[in-house]
């Protein structure tokens, strides 16, 4: 083989197979047999360095903790220098971190951290010029969050508040929320399949949580997921919703009461509320008095009083208190009996009275004692002869209802019977009857025939038709003597003057 100038060039064998590759570069010379050659070839194959960087790569990227190679495929004649720079400052040779293979050609960066991320720069030199090339790592940090892995977060019931994901690492990175568990957000978006936008919003790229409305729901462990390639990070965030006091009440006891003196009662007052309030009661604005008759259960949602008397009837007061708001509710409570009337002078509460027809007469229930409740506060009801009266005004044309009084103007027979008067307040009821009889005087019904005659020897009759309630007793009379007859009619059989 015949070898002339253009054949001076740099010569690289190349051997591969499944487990690697190597190579070795081979620099051709011509020598010649006169220094006037000689120098001609001499300046002829000294080159300036050169860097290919077709196949390789200026930008790179490794996770924290793994290795990179910066390869610096540098040629020249003669053999060029290589030396590397970071960020434009000279190389720490010395660091344990970094390894140079290949004449510094290639440069192994070990657990590559944060700190190692920047511009390399690959310089070569030789005695005819220089060539430098420029590699950028990024080392990946893996995120990072601030703070404890769990938080307790507080917000009130209604109110705004946030969860803040201070997130570090390399970009990209994506965060994710959850709620219970459950994913809520797809990068910065929300998942309308699983909560209402209308009260949570998304902003700094997922880093903030806002909820514009907070709700009883929302206390649960919220979870904050950050993650890139080189790893993930979560924090949880354990929300408890702070709630005003409110008193339930459908639960709580009624705000009118009224019991029976001796007879044991209870006044609840249900709270709802957190942090859990707390119940304080009151009675005629002033702290209620405990006693062994008077306690509280129930964490003070209840005032049990066991035996009742007048001192246990007033106002009460329950109030509810804690940091984010209080509740009240008032109840009124009545010691009361049932009404007392007063009865027929043997005691009775039957009276019994006796009309005229034509009389006048007003029947009402006396009452003596209310039992303790306000007197307007009574219902008087009458009942005639087992029918309830339902409505005030004429019942017949002789009897009518005028307030809580049955009035009989102009009686007539047929007003006989029984007048029942019910009082009552919430205690119970009292009653009293009245059985009125209607009488009517004894009354003549034929009055024409006052004078017989007969014959003597023959028999007579004369009737007497009289009428009267009760039944009247007829008596007969002749002048100078009497007579009597079970009815009314007398029979004379034997008749002489």
């Amino acid at each position: 083989m015949f070898l002339f100038q253009n054949h001076v060039d740099k010569y690289t064998c190349v051997a591969k197979n499944i487990a690697g590759e190597d190579k070795h570069d081979f620099f051709l010379s011509l020598l010649g047999t006169n220094n006037f050659l000689h120098k001609i070839f001499q300046q002829s194959i000294c080159r300036r360095p050169k860097i290919d960087s077709s196949n390789v790569a200026v930008e790179i990227q490794v996770n924290v903790g793994r290795s990179a190679t910066l390869m610096c495929p540098a040629t020249g004649s003669p053999e060029p220098t290589i030396a590397w720079l970071k960020d434009g400052r000279s190389f720490d040779y010395s660091s344990t971190k970094h390894r140079f293979t290949n004449s510094a050609r290639q440069l192994q960066i070990l657990e590559a951290s944060g700190a190692d991320s920047g511009r390399y720069t690959c310089i070569a030199t030789n005695s005819v010029g220089a060539a430098d090339l420029d590699i950028f790592l990024t080392v990946i940090d893996a995120p990072e969050l601030a703070g404890p892995e769990t938080e307790p977060v507080t917000v009130v019931l209604n109110k705004a508040g946030e969860l803040v994901c201070d997130a570090k690492g390399t970009e990209p990175m994506t965060i994710e929320w959850q709620k219970g568990g459950r994913t809520i957000n797809s990068g910065a978006e929300l998942s309308n399949a699983l909560v209402q936008s209308t009260y949570l919003k998304i902003s700094e790229r997922g880093r903030k949580l806002h909820l514009l409305s907070a709700q009883r729901s929302d206390a649960t462990r919220w979870t904050c997921l950050v993650k890139n390639s080189a790893g993930e990070a979560r924090k949880n965030f354990d929300l408890s919703v702070q709630i005003p006091p409110t008193v339930n009440e459908t639960a709580s006891s009624s705000p009118i009461m009224s019991v029976l003196p001796g007879d044991q009662f209870k006044l609840d007052c249900v709270v709802d509320g957190n942090p859990p309030p707390l119940i304080t009661w009151s009675m005629e604005d002033e702290p209620l008095k405990l006693s062994d008759f008077v306690v509280l259960t129930n964490n003070n949602q209840t005032v049990w009083v066991r035996r009742a008397n007048n001192t246990n009837a007033g106002r009460y007061h329950c109030d509810a208190e804690n940091s984010v708001g209080s509740a009240s509710r008032s109840y009124i409570v009545r010691v009361t009996g049932p009404p007392i009337l007063d009865l027929s002078p043997s005691g009775n509460a039957v009276e019994e009275l006796n009309l005229l027809v034509g009389d006048h007469s007003v029947l009402k229930c006396q009452v003596l004692s209310s039992g303790g409740s306000d007197p307007n506060q009574l219902i008087t009801k009458w009942i005639i002869d087992g029918s309830p009266v339902e409505k005030l005004g004429e019942i017949s044309s002789s009897v009518s209802l005028d307030n809580s009084k049955i009035v009989i103007h102009n009686a007539r027979l047929s007003d006989t019977g029984e007048y029942t008067c019910i009082v009552e307040n919430g205690a119970g009821q009292a009653r009293k009857k009245f059985v009125i009889h209607i009488l009517e005087r004894p009354r003549f019904l034929d009055t024409t025939n006052t004078h017989y005659s007969v014959i003597e020897g023959r028999p007579l009759m004369i009737d007497c038709l009289v009428t009267g309630t009760p039944k009247p007793t007829v008596t007969w009379l002749k002048v100078g003597y009497s007579c009597y007859s079970p009815d009314s009619q007398l029979t004379l059989k034997y008749f002489a003057q």
